[in-house]
């Protein structure tokens, strides 16, 4: 299965007060050209889509665009794509149900609720299916209350702490993920390898200087097969956790 990996567009950026538009727009029409040639089974979109959580009408124009070019794109691509750290999830998800119609899927929250889970988007190959969690961007008090609520009825003790690792972990632990298939996870988040932390970009120093309480270990994502996530938090040299040679990708950074 060939997969176009995507994240940090940040569409609508600028620099020194200089549009980027040209540039972004240029690097699109790159992606949809690569797309059209090379056929991907899916094009995974990992977070950050726009570079404010209220993007501009420009910047909206630009991201509708893309989607639409490669929507015409015959044999259609299933895209996945999920919010990140600075994408407004209500702006987002606008029109959502819509695109699944055309194999567009966007997820923006995590569950919040008893019963709901992460959306889960199955493909299939020759070897059989494969099954694409999407964990947007998320915060602790984001899921805290279904956590606490599941863990009384199941006759658990309060949380002491409940930290971006800690939620992280609680969300995942709740999915049913099926062993013997293969499982990609989506995500946007802050993942560190012991004391190896990823490299960042600009837009992301400030979470990397609040001390580290955004940081989650890689553990937490331990039950998939391969991992995306946002490149500019990704663990350095640890792009893949797992590697199924039946899955073989090509990103596009």
């Amino acid at each position: 299965m060939k997969l176009f990996h995507l994240s940090d567009l940040h569409i609508g950026k600028q620099l020194n007060g200089y549009s980027l538009r040209e540039n972004q727009e240029a690097v699109l029409r790159q992606i949809v050209e690569a797309a059209g040639e090379q056929k991907p089974d899916a094009i995974l979109i990992c977070g950050d889509i726009y570079d404010k959580s209220v993007p501009s009408g420009e910047a909206c124009d630009i991201f509708n665009h893309f989607l639409e070019e490669l929507a015409d794109i015959r044999t259609q691509i299933p895209v996945l794509i999920i919010a990140g750290n600075h994408d407004s999830p209500e702006r987002l998800r606008f029109a959502s149900s819509f695109l699944e119609r055309h194999k567009i899927y966007i997820s923006v929250l995590p569950p919040e609720e008893k019963g709901e889970y992460l959306k889960k988007i199955t493909l299939y190959d020759e070897h059989g299916p494969v099954n694409f969690y999407m964990l947007p961007f998320m915060r602790p008090g984001y899921v805290r209350q279904m956590i606490e609520e599941e863990r009384k009825e199941q006759g658990k003790g309060g949380l002491k702490s409940f930290g971006y690792d800690e939620a992280v972990k609680a969300v995942l632990d709740r999915e049913f993920i099926a062993e013997k298939e293969r499982n990609v996870l989506l995500s946007h988040q802050f993942y560190i390898w012991g004391d190896k932390h990823p490299d960042t970009c600009d837009s992301e120093l400030a979470a990397a200087a609040a001390g580290g309480l955004d940081s989650i270990d890689i553990k937490a994502v331990s039950a998939f097969d391969y991992v995306h996530w946002d490149i500019s938090t990704a663990p350095k040299k640890w792009e893949i956790i797992k590697f199924d040679t039946a899955v073989p990708h090509t990103n596009i950074q």
